[in-house]
């Protein structure tokens, strides 16, 4: 069966509709509650008529393709939801609709995320076909501090001045974020803003805020050079204590202040019963996830993959 020509979603939101409550049925029995619930959030958006991307028509009452997508700034697409009939769930079929997708969407911008798998593939197949469309796979982990962990012990840092965060930080704490995140594909998969320092002030102004959870300013520690922030260490609380950030200015990596950082936050936590500690991390970060494993975190959910276009990212 040849895949029809794809149209905006906006020509017959219906028919996408169908498909994907097909395909959010088809998840309940799988073993990726990522995906499910990625499905159950854009099926909500076109439930309200607010979903983005474009269709292949059956001449049914259900698509034969779907792609759905979320625009961000600097022109990037990230793919949000991939379906393909079940017949065509090969990997010709899957070619031809990241192939048709991407020159459908060239007037929003170009594809340069994508968080969906490629159902009826096994892994390697799934892989040859995003490379072959121009996309490298990155992994997300959740890793947790077990309330039953011993906390290290402290280590020295040399000058550097160690104290909870304050209100007045949220300034600086922007531009650490701006300098930490500079070439990190950590930062394009929170984008916001197209320019770096107004996207770290809105991330900060939101986390300090409450916006993504309760501020904890008590178990969120800084870093201080003189005037300079050299790093910090803040936490939110999101079903449960989330290290949200864990950063390091550039120029004093390698000195032992995240590790320490990190330790008085868990210290801070078990004091006041707020165990245990989650924290969020990519895989292809490869310092921090051997970090945080030398302290004590274990992994508790992933991993999860996704696809990114280098390219389309500067990366």
């Amino acid at each position: 069966m040849v895949l029809p020509p794809l149209k905006p979603l906006a020509t017959a939101p219906e028919v996408a509709r169908e498909a994907i409550g097909s395909l959010e049925r088809e998840l309940q029995s799988g073993t990726d509650p990522f995906y499910l619930e990625r499905v159950r959030g854009e099926l909500h958006l076109l439930e309200e008529g607010r979903a983005e991307g474009v269709f292949a028509p059956s001449g049914r009452a259900f698509a034969t393709a779907v792609v759905l997508w979320r625009r961000r700034p600097l022109g990037i697409l990230e793919l949000r939801v991939l379906y393909l009939e079940p017949s065509l769930r090969s990997s010709e079929g899957w070619t031809r609709l990241l192939r048709d997708a991407a020159a459908s969407a060239a007037s929003w911008g170009q594809i340069g995320l994508c968080q969906a798998p490629l159902l009826g593939l096994p892994p390697l197949e799934q892989a040859s076909v995003f490379r072959a469309s121009g996309l490298e796979p990155f992994t997300r982990y959740e890793m947790v501090f077990p309330p039953t962990a011993t906390i290290p012990d402290p280590a020295p840092i040399g000058a550097i001045r160690l104290r909870p965060s304050v209100p007045e930080d949220e300034p600086r704490l922007a531009r650490l974020h701006q300098r930490a995140y500079a070439r990190s594909l950590d930062r394009f998969l929170f984008l916001k803003e197209a320019d770096p320092r107004k996207d770290s002030d809105e991330h900060l102004r939101d986390l300090i805020s409450g916006k993504n959870g309760g501020f904890f300013a008590w178990a969120s520690h800084i870093a201080e050079n003189d005037d300079r922030l050299a790093g910090a260490v803040l936490v939110v609380d999101w079903n449960g204590s989330l290290i949200a950030e864990v950063m390091t200015d550039p120029d004093f990596e390698g000195r032992g202040i995240a590790t320490e950082l990190i330790r008085r936050s868990l210290r801070s936590l078990r004091e006041r019963g707020k165990e245990p500690a989650r924290l969020n991390v990519t895989g292809e970060n490869v310092r921090a996830l051997s970090l945080y494993g030398r302290i004590g975190f274990a992994v508790s959910l992933g991993p999860e993959t996704g696809w990114y276009s280098r390219t389309v990212l500067g990366l």
